[in-house]
């Protein structure tokens, strides 16, 4: 049925329309501007204050701190003993140069989070966005998270003696890994998505849950300059 654009039900209806739309504009800019004000208004952390680090990667170690201090209560009752022990375990990394490499811009370059009885890697992980070296060898990671997949500068990762059983899905995503480690690990099949890390030349494969085949192993050994399986 036509209806007549200029009687003042419809001018009526189209103007009440208008507001709306105009009011569901500004209560989004609204949103916006407060989710800004809140994430400025956050203080800093101990590792941007104290260690110079850019804040969207000290915020990695300020979730690293809580997944450590969550870990932690499973042999320490009391909650603030085992925040107290998060963050001197991170310090203690963070001081050590041959175990954290941060550059003068507050970017971290290279980061070994060894033996911390972490069972979980924070997303915010993606948040390293100059890295080069990773390692969380002797933890209990179980899985991995696929932000760790936007790592585009990651060259080394070490992942040795863990819980691990596969692989994120994106993992060929890292296309400047050079060195990947992750023997003694439960896995049950050969990851192949290594095989699609074409910059990849040293790769460490062993004492897991499962034996290679003759024909594996010949395929593993051609394709890696380096192997250790």
């Amino acid at each position: 049925m036509f209806t007549n654009p200029f009687t003042p039900e419809f001018k009526k209806a189209k103007k009440s329309l208008f507001k709306k739309e105009v009011s569901v504009r500004v209560e989004r800019k609204i949103s916006v501007d407060m989710a800004k004000k809140i994430e400025t208004a956050t203080p800093p952390s101990i590792y941007e204050t104290e260690y110079k680090i850019k804040r969207e990667q000290a915020k990695f170690l300020v979730d690293l701190e809580d997944q450590l201090a969550e870990d932690l209560l499973r042999a320490y009752d009391d909650k603030k003993e085992c925040r107290e022990k998060a963050q001197a375990a991170l310090e203690s990394i963070l001081i050590n140069k041959e175990r954290c490499e941060i550059n003068e811009a507050g970017d971290i370059i290279e980061l070994r989070l060894m033996s911390l009885g972490l069972s979980l890697l924070p997303d915010s992980v993606a948040n390293l966005k100059k890295i080069k070296i990773l390692s969380c060898w002797g933890n209990r990671l179980s899985e991995l998270p696929e932000a760790l997949c936007d790592l585009n500068e990651l060259t080394t990762l070490d992942l040795e003696r863990n819980l691990l059983s596969k692989l994120p899905k994106n993992f060929a995503k890292l296309k400047n890994l050079e060195f990947l480690s992750i023997p003694e690990n439960p896995f049950t099949e050969f990851p192949e998505v290594v095989m699609d890390l074409h910059k990849l030349e040293r790769f460490q494969f062993f004492n897991v849950n499962f034996e290679l085949t003759k024909e594996q192993k010949a395929q593993i050994k051609k394709r890696f300059r380096e192997v250790t399986l």
